[in-house]
């Protein structure tokens, strides 16, 4: 889906106000597209949670307009499919579906299933695990993964790649305080172990 859907933290519609957030839950039960907060909030926890439930960037008011221009365009290539989170695997034959034990991925159909479970998973959490697994047992920095699904270098201190594993960790029933299958790489990244179960 190559839409985009921009949320305001805060607007007004037919006298009633409506908080960002509670738009964007409503908007993402049935959206899989990007979406793009764009606020004036500066507080850390509404990034953080507005992350947390599926926005795919977040962007603090003021911004300069070529900016919020790229980072948009940003988004439309990555869910439009360019660059391909699978560009970054090096092999010839790009595999279409990923199965580890009692997890696979099938790219063609965006599923993941696990121990014959459908997990449901925005897009933006899917072009991460489809990245992370696609390149199981390598670890992958904070600038590959960014520059390959965001289109755009890690500037240092957006956490969203963060939260976005945090999510997917809890969707796959990854325990967080001792991750088996997503591991974080001190100081380096992030490692799709591939033997996990």
């Amino acid at each position: 889906m190559c839409g985009i859907i921009g949320i305001v933290a805060r607007g007004q519609v037919n006298q009633a106000i409506y908080d960002g957030l509670t738009v964007l839950q409503q908007v993402r039960a049935d959206f899989g597209g990007a979406v793009l907060i764009l606020t004036a909030r500066e507080d850390d926890m509404d990034q953080v949670a507005g992350l947390e439930m599926g926005a795919d960037d977040y962007v603090k008011k003021p911004v300069e307009p070529r900016v919020l221009l790229a980072r948009i365009r940003a988004l439309l290539r990555r869910f439009a499919g360019v660059p391909d989170a699978a560009a970054h695997d090096p092999s010839p034959q790009r595999p279409r579906e990923i199965t580890f034990n009692a997890l696979s991925i099938d790219r063609t159909a965006h599923r993941v299933n696990l121990a014959n479970r459908n997990v449901k998973l925005t897009t933006s959490e899917f072009e991460l695990l489809w990245l992370l697994a696609s390149n199981a047992g390598t670890v992958l920095d904070r600038d590959t993964i960014f520059r390959v699904l965001k289109g755009f270098d890690y500037d240092g201190s957006d956490r969203s790649v963060d939260v976005a594993v945090s999510r997917l960790r809890k969707k796959l029933g990854d325990d967080p305080a001792c991750p088996k299958r997503i591991k974080t790489i001190w100081s380096k990244g992030y490692l799709f172990v591939r033997d996990a179960w």
